[in-house]
């Protein structure tokens, strides 16, 4: 797919999400430098609630960020 086709698709896809949290995410998305920029926290391009980052943060932290050195044995 060449890039005007490609273009014309994500505008054609765009053009029909009715969900403005998502609209605003794309916005975000679209705007930012990515892959070059480094994000500190999801909460920067997620569409959740405060609350819910908040959860998910928690659940990052107490369940993925311990390290088991006898894993790897």
């Amino acid at each position: 797919m060449d890039i005007i086709a490609l273009k014309n698709e994500i505008k054609e896809q765009v053009s029909k999400i009715q969900d403005i949290a998502l609209l605003n995410a794309l916005k975000t998305l679209l705007g930012s430098k990515l892959p070059f920029q480094k994000r500190q926290s999801f909460r920067d391009f997620a569409v959740l609630t405060d609350e819910e980052a908040t959860e998910f943060e928690n659940i990052i932290e107490t369940g993925c960020e311990k390290i088991n050195p006898d894993d790897w044995k």
